[in-house]
C-alpha cells in the first residue's frame, strides 16, 4: 500500500527497500513498474549496540569477505535497484576499510551511493567520490518528529536547500 501510494505522487521519488523485509521484492517489482527508481537501503550497525538495523546487516566486528557477500546478496534481493544507501550505521559508516567493499559492489553493478549521512563522520559518500561513482549526502531527515508541521517544517527546509544549492536530498519514511 505504502508502494502504491509513493507511486501515485505528483512529484519523483525514489524508493529505498531493506532486503530481505516482507514484500520487498514485491515492492521493487511494483515501484519499478510505476517508474519509481529503487535504492537498496542497506542495514548497518549503528552507534547504539542495542538497536538492530535488520536483517543481512553489516557489522563492524564482520571481515571484509563477509561485507562483500552480504552486500551481494542483498543487491539481488532488491531488483531493478540503481544505487545504494544506508538504514542506520552511525557506527559502521565510520569505518572506512569495511566500507570500501560496499563501494566496490556498487561500482562493479555502476550504481549510485547515497550517505543517508546517520553520522558526522561518515565515510561513506568520501569513499564513493574517491572511486568515481555518483554519489549523494542527505540533506534534510523529514521525519525525526513524527509529526505534520514538523515535517512540513522540513520540507521546507530540504525547499530552501534546493534553492540555494540547485538541489535537496530528503529522506522519509512512508507514514
Amino acid at each position: 500500500a505504502f508502494a502504491r501510494a509513493l507511486a501515485d505522487l505528483d512529484y519523483p521519488v525514489v524508493c529505498s527497500i531493506l532486503p530481505f523485509s516482507t514484500n520487498a521484492r514485491e515492492v521493487a517489482e511494483l515501484s519499478h513498474a510505476n517508474g519509481l527508481e529503487i535504492l537498496l537501503h542497506q542495514p548497518m550497525e549503528p552507534v547504539d549496540g542495542t538497536i538492530n538495523p535488520g536483517p543481512a546487516a553489516l557489522y563492524d566486528d564482520m571481515d571484509v569477505r563477509t561485507v562483500r557477500r552480504i552486500v551481494a546478496a542483498n543487491m539481488e534481493a532488491v531488483p531493478h535497484a540503481i544505487g545504494v544507501n544506508n538504514h542506520m550505521g552511525s557506527r559502521f559508516t565510520q569505518n572506512r576499510e569495511l566500507l570500501v567493499p560496499v563501494v566496490d559492489e556498487a561500482f562493479r553493478h555502476d550504481w549510485l551511493v547515497l550517505d543517508s549521512l546517520t553520522h558526522p563522520r561518515s565515510e561513506l559518500a568520501d569513499l564513493a567520490w574517491e572511486q568515481g561513482l555518483p554519489a549523494l549526502r542527505r540533506d534534510v531527515f523529514l521525519d525525526v518528529v513524527k509529526d505534520e508541521n514538523a515535517i512540513l517544517h522540513q520540507l521546507h527546509k530540504a525547499a530552501r536547500v534546493a534553492i540555494k544549492r540547485g538541489r535537496a536530498v530528503a529522506i522519509g519514511h512512508p507514514y
